[in-house]
């Protein structure tokens, strides 16, 4: 029935008592006197809690139910092919794709999130100093670290390479291009990889999502053969739906990104609707031992069964945050765009969450960042990663007024800082996590 609760309790024996197991692993709303829509089975389970543990166990077992059992687990399938028939007939057929306009706009949009003009430099010496074979002299490709994994430090060079092609004029992008595509052609090849899980199902599909974009922005997509497009599909596949149902979430926004970009790459329509069909359905209410947004307003991460999550605002919080401003930038305006429900969820997250959580030097507050106090950091609010404008694209007229304010608070202390940032990043320190502010849509290192 949910993804923690029933079923186990179940089979430990448990009885669901008052408030628990309405759509999640336990309800505040004790006593029966819950009111929300996702909670409207708990009279039906209480009711029904003797069948479940007469019923589910020997269902389970695979041992022969009796007759009452048989007649229970008959009407609960009966009625949910009710359920299902009303749904389809009132809300009709499943949504279509979205059309090839909405893709190109969601695609332009992306691209011009992952873009910079700041690295061309950089992005010089490193096409300078790049050897045939498609690696550099100083990294360390054989380093096993967990945390600051310094072999990572070759996929932050070729997101470098690639944020220059677009910018870079006819005689330097030759260079460029010959560099990105050699350097990503070794790591296509070699397939390099960390004992911290982070790096392969997040990190580098995030780092790719960078590359192939400004790749495809450069009009030189045909640089790259079909087998390495194959390869780099084959990498970012690990993140998105593939792992997807572990997640919830920074982490799930984190894998979700992957998941919408490799359709808007490899022009997969189903991917790109189901991937912000899954974003969006991370904004709900969270019950008091589950991640996510909280009904104060606040964000907890890092919870278990029967144990509450740590309230990690300004980490955890801040990346899932960052990632769905920038969804709503994406979406806003496309059939792909949040529910009004699911945008007052969020603007609930902004307004009574982190909007109390932020110091008047637009720091995070010391007491929402957790492990990150542990290391050395900027714990700058960074207006978000830069995405603070979209909080104005939010649409919910009954707050858009609070939705401005905060947006232009925000923007008017970014833009007062001293040296100008975009991004918050976190970065992993012997498996603490610090934070630090760097480009757009950068990925985040932590230890799991």
């Amino acid at each position: 029935v949910n993804r923690r609760g029933l079923i186990a309790s179940t089979a430990r024996g448990e009885r669901p008592g008052e408030g628990e197991f309405h759509g999640g692993p336990r309800c505040s709303h004790a006593g029966g006197a819950c009111s929300r829509k996702s909670h409207a089975t708990s009279l039906d389970l209480r009711a029904s809690s003797q069948l479940l543990r007469q019923c589910h166990l020997p269902l389970l077992q695979r041992e022969a139910p009796s007759p009452q059992c048989h007649n229970w687990v008959v009407a609960s399938m009966l009625r949910g092919c009710a359920v299902l028939c009303c749904a389809v007939l009132v809300r009709g057929a499943a949504p279509a794709p979205p059309s090839a306009a909405t893709l190109a706009l969601v695609k332009a949009r992306f691209t011009e999130q992952v873009t910079s003009r700041g690295t061309a430099a950089a992005a010089a010496q490193y096409a300078a100093s790049l050897r045939q074979n498609g690696t550099w002299g100083d990294i360390d490709y054989a380093d096993q670290t967990r945390g600051a994994w310094k072999t990572a430090a070759h996929m932050e060079r070729v997101v470098a390479l690639a944020q220059a092609l677009p910018f870079a004029p006819p005689p330097q992008r030759s260079a460029l291009l010959r560099a990105t595509v050699s350097s990503l052609g070794n790591w296509l090849e070699h397939d390099y990889r960390n004992p911290n899980w982070w790096y392969a199902v997040i990190g580098i599909p995030v780092d790719l999502i960078t590359v192939l974009l400004n790749i495809d922005a450069a009009n030189a997509t045909d640089a790259l053969s079909h087998a390495q497009r194959q390869r780099a599909l084959a990498l970012m596949e690990r993140s998105g739906f593939a792992s997807s149902t572990k997640w919830t979430g920074a982490n799930l926004a984190d894998v979700m990104k992957s998941q919408i970009a490799r359709g808007l790459i490899f022009g997969n329509a189903t991917a790109v609707m189901s991937g912000f069909a899954r974003v969006w359905a991370e904004l709900y209410v969270s019950n008091w031992n589950d991640d996510n947004i909280q009904a104060d307003g606040s964000f907890h991460q890092h919870s278990d069964e029967g144990v509450r999550g740590a309230l990690l605002a300004g980490s955890y919080g801040a990346v899932f945050t960052n990632d769905m401003l920038g969804f709503v930038g994406l979406a806003s305006g496309t059939p792909l765009a949040m529910s009004s429900q699911q945008a007052q969820v969020f603007s609930s997250l902004l307004l009574d969450g982190q909007r109390w959580m932020i110091t008047p030097a637009n720091q995070w507050d010391w007491s929402v960042i957790g492990r990150g106090n542990s290391g050395p950091g900027d714990h700058s609010v960074g207006a978000f990663g830069g995405h603070a404008n979209f909080i104005t694209e939010i649409s919910l007229p009954a707050r858009k007024a609070e939705l401005s304010a905060f947006a232009a608070c925000l923007n008017s202390s970014i833009s007062s800082a001293q040296p100008p940032v975009s991004f918050l990043e976190g970065s992993a320190r012997n498996g603490l996590t610090t934070l630090r502010l760097r480009g757009r849509w950068h990925p985040r290192l932590h230890a799991g």
